[in-house]
């Protein structure tokens, strides 16, 4: 019976090093998401200082017409 027990809480022990295993590759996935998340934002201010260049170059043909 104790035998059972320990095989049964190894099993236990097992599996959460498993579950453990689990949680730490969703965090690395959520590290990846955050620095997606961050190039996207930056390529979003690099279009914004497009639009602004694009905007000044209009600005530049009001005064030349």
């Amino acid at each position: 019976m104790s035998k059972r027990f320990a095989q049964e809480v190894n099993i236990i022990v097992q599996a959460g090093n498993r579950f453990a295993q689990e949680v730490n590759i969703i965090a690395q996935v959520g590290k990846r998401f955050a620095q997606e998340v961050n190039i996207i934002t930056q390529a979003g201010n690099c279009f914004d200082k497009e639009v602004n260049i694009i905007a000044q170059a209009g600005n530049c043909f009001d005064k030349n017409s």
